[in-house]
């Protein structure tokens, strides 16, 4: 992909840089299941909430020289079996 833009500095387009500086990634998930119960068909049922953190550093980074720069984001989840 590079390539393709140093052949198109020729007339004129700007080249990115090709190397992207270094960060930390730190990835976070905390979770708690309610409890535990057997069911019927074999299988268990367990209610479960849970909070995930991506890039829990909030280290702004770009994982590709072209890519968009890459922030925190933090989740949720409610998951229940049944």
């Amino acid at each position: 992909m590079i390539d393709t833009y140093h052949r198109q500095a020729q007339f004129g387009a700007t080249v990115p840089n090709s190397r992207v500086d270094g960060y930390t990634l730190l990835n976070l998930r905390a979770a708690y299941k309610f409890w535990k119960q057997k069911a019927a068909g074999r299988y268990l049922r367990d209610p479960e909430v849970a909070v995930s953190a991506f890039n829990s550093l909030n280290d702004t980074h770009k994982e590709h020289p072209l890519s968009d720069t890459i922030g925190s984001r933090v989740m949720g989840w409610l998951t229940v079996r049944y």
